[in-house]
């Protein structure tokens, strides 16, 4: 190469030299990226709602949020520290905020952070660290060692975990079996108390049992033992049904109204105290040792929430042991006095029913007029001496039969082609038959025959055909406007058939009505 060859080539490379900084993609110094900042923040959230629980229970979620500076679309990352070693747990792109939401592991401390990678404005961040501790959940129960029969046995226990609103049920120790007593919810800071009437004499051991409000059980707490000692031989003092702690079905730890509430009732225009005023809950209630009689009467009010109101009638269902003692369809304005013999029993259930979502009304509250469990006997008042023939399992059933359906005053039906309607229970049909199994233990079949639906004076009919063992006992016609109630002998009867049968439909009628024999009952 040539001296002027040489020469130009240094002078090109020297150019390039020059200008060499300018070539290819720009990088600012660390200096020059922006400061990322970060926050982070946690938060126990029990059923959907965020709380101020300080603690998660294994299984709860646990939202942790934050911000990120400068405001932009980022990535970040969440860690936590497994070991001595930080683990990515979940990523996301956030522009000014960022949450993520984990299922709380097992009991500990749990430390979490977010990082930020670099960008090309924006260094790295990390932040500070946030710990979330998980604890074991657990439930105290406590209850004197010692009681004398008689009166009510209060427990109490904690949460250590508070959930206010959770259920905790209450079990006793029968035989091989824990059966559920009563059950409440926790209070604010997972307090609760259990009132239940007191057992026999003799060692008694419960637990109790906290639940989920999607009915998920939760944990038990440890037994405690319970001496019951006989008392002074003046007897049992007598108990106020309100002051016991119920099981409602369904959602055993709702105990405030609608669903049910005690306290002073006016009933008219007299304030009674203790009564129990439920809306739409089945009730039941443990009943100890020391009850013979039960004294009350059965009223309504009309049902009020957030500023709605209804009023109506209500069917209303008592039961002793799972015995039903009474069915009555109780009015507005009405008042039913009730005595009850529970001499031995040790289960009240009280149920009402209302006219159903195609009706205008959703029915009134039901009230027992300051319910007393008292020691001595009493007689029996307003309750059913018959067996309602809805208490037999058919054994056989032909056609498109209710066999326990609610029948009202007028035989209207409030459930369309269910043929669910209101007030009596009575098979319904529009054409079919039910058979039960008497076993020759009655005499006399007692019930009206009517007809259901839409019915319209006499023009719609039907009958209602009984027949004992293979024999026609009684053919009873059913018209819409028939409220007499028919007797049929059925003394010695193994094999009761019940055919329920409507006649053809009037010229240009829709064939829409079907027949009942209205509140069934045997003797």
């Amino acid at each position: 190469m040539t001296r002027r060859a040489r020469a130009g080539v240094a002078l090109l490379l020297g150019v390039l030299a020059c200008f060499g900084q300018t070539v290819g993609p720009v990088v600012r110094p660390a200096s020059a990226r922006a400061r990322t900042g970060l926050t982070i923040a946690a938060h126990v959230y029990v059923d959907g709602l965020r709380t101020a629980a300080p603690t998660a229970v294994p299984g709860e979620q646990v939202v942790l949020t934050g911000s990120i500076t400068p405001a932009g679309r980022r990535v970040v990352v969440l860690q936590v520290d497994v070991a001595g070693t930080w683990r990515e747990v979940g990523r996301r792109a956030a522009s000014g905020g960022w949450r993520f939401a984990v299922v709380a592991p097992a009991p500990g401390r749990h430390r979490y952070r977010v990082v930020a990678p670099r960008t090309t404005a924006a260094a790295a961040g990390v932040s500070p660290e946030r710990v979330v501790q998980v604890q074991r959940p657990a439930v105290t129960l406590g209850a004197p060692g010692r009681v004398r029969d008689g009166g009510l046995l209060v427990l109490t226990g904690a949460a250590q975990q508070a959930r206010p609103g959770h259920g905790v049920r209450l079990l006793e120790r029968r035989g091989a079996q824990w059966v559920l007593l009563a059950a409440t919810a926790q209070g604010a800071a997972g307090e609760f108390a259990l009132r239940v009437p007191v057992p026999e004499p003799g060692v008694h051991l419960y637990r109790v049992l906290t639940t989920q409000p999607d009915g998920r059980f939760g944990v038990t707490s440890p037994d405690v033992a319970v001496r019951v000692v006989s008392g002074p031989a003046s007897g049992h003092p007598s108990t106020y049904l309100a002051d016991i702690t119920p099981l409602i079905a369904g959602r055993p730890e709702l105990s405030g109204y609608p669903s049910y509430g005690v306290g002073s009732m006016r009933v008219a225009g007299r304030a009674y105290p203790r009564g129990i005023r439920t809306g739409f809950a089945d009730v039941s209630f443990d009943l100890g040792a020391g009850a013979a009689s039960l004294g009350t009467a059965l009223t309504l009010l009309p049902f009020t929430n957030n500023g709605f109101r209804s009023s109506g009638a209500r069917l209303v269902e008592v039961r002793v042991d799972g015995r039903l003692r009474l069915r009555r369809f109780v009015k507005d304005g009405e008042v039913v006095p009730l005595t009850l013999d529970v001499q031995g029993a040790r289960t009240l259930a009280v149920r009402s029913l209302d006219r159903g979502p195609l009706d205008v009304s959703f029915g009134s509250d039901l009230v027992l007029v300051t319910p007393v469990l008292s020691p001595t006997p009493a007689a029996e008042l307003g309750v059913d001496s018959a067996t309602s023939l809805s208490e037999l399992r058919p054994v056989a059933v032909e056609g498109a039969v209710a066999t326990n359906a609610l029948v009202d005053s007028t035989f209207r039906t409030l459930y369309g082609g269910s043929l669910q309607v209101v007030n009596a229970r009575a098979p319904v049909a529009v054409a079919g038959a039910v058979e039960y199994d008497l076993a020759g233990a009655f005499t006399r079949l007692t019930g009206v025959p009517a007809v259901t639906l839409q019915a319209d004076g006499d023009a719609t009919t039907g009958t209602v055909n009984v027949l004992g063992d293979g024999v026609v006992l009684a053919t009873l016609p059913a018209r819409a406007s028939g409220r007499e109630p028919a007797v049929v002998d059925v003394t010695g009867v193994q094999r009761l058939r019940i055919e329920l049968l409507t006649s053809p439909s009037p010229p240009g009628w829709t064939h829409d009505w079907a027949v009942a024999l209205a509140d069934p009952r045997l003797n």
